[in-house]
């Protein structure tokens, strides 16, 4: 993947992210004067983003929404654009700004994350700045990413199957061999470990919160690899 495109589409899904949590904050009781800085700030920054030709890199459906009047976000839509943040700390992650991708049972900081989007400036300084990690890295990430992806996708059968322990014992292989491997901590229980406990043990709140985790950073990787079409698939 080319450092310039990675770069763009870091800078447009930054864009777009903020703009989610402009709408984030209407949900609070806010005075008339607040409410009309808050709109121009968000005239401001969809002209920097269509001006910077940043749309092209948003997908269809994600343009159509950072189009929106403040304060006109479904919460389908704001809870999507919390998903992405996670999408958001991979890029810097590849584009070296971020140090390491958290653990998959930790979120990305958004407060981290905007602080890494040069807002209202030049996308040629910003591309020129950052350094695109090595391949190889990115690639090692990515069959992490898998390795999660995997242990999700089986989730649902798990519980179909929670008397046969033939099933246990290929979870419990893969999970032993992808910790010999590096690619995940120490299991517990025979399971790949997370927030403290083996994963068929979360909860429904926790597992969508680790699914959201999982799958945004996976297919993330996978775009960065090429391995997919990612965000461009969705246009």
């Amino acid at each position: 993947m080319e450092k310039e495109i990675v770069a763009l589409r870091t800078l447009s899904l930054g864009s777009y992210v903020v703009r989610g949590e402009l709408d984030i904050a209407m949900k609070e009781k806010i005075n008339p004067e607040l409410k009309k800085s808050m709109d121009k700030l968000v005239e401001l920054l969809f002209a920097w983003t269509k001006n910077e030709g940043l749309l092209d890199y948003l997908s269809n459906e994600e343009i159509e929404v950072f189009s929106k009047p403040l304060g006109e976000w479904t919460d389908l839509e704001i809870i999507k654009a919390i998903w992405k943040h996670e999408s958001l700390g991979v890029l810097l992650w590849s584009l070296s700004l971020i140090s390491e991708i958290p653990p998959y049972d930790n979120n990305f900081l958004l407060e981290k994350l905007i602080d890494k989007i040069p807002l209202f400036k030049s996308k040629e300084n910003f591309i020129e700045k950052v350094n695109l990690r090595p391949m190889e890295e990115i690639k090692w990430e990515r069959d992490v990413a898998e390795h999660w992806f995997w242990r999700l996708q089986i989730f649902d059968t798990e519980k179909e199957k929670s008397e046969d322990i033939a099933f246990k014992n290929i979870i419990s292989s893969v999970a032993e061999k992808a910790y010999l491997d590096g690619y995940i901590p120490k299991p517990i229980d025979g399971d790949f470990p997370v927030l403290g406990k083996p994963f068929r043990n979360l909860s429904l709140n926790e597992f969508l919160r680790i699914s959201y985790i999982i799958i945004e950073r996976y297919k993330t990787l996978n775009w960065l690899c090429e391995y997919s079409e990612g965000w461009e698939g969705e246009k």
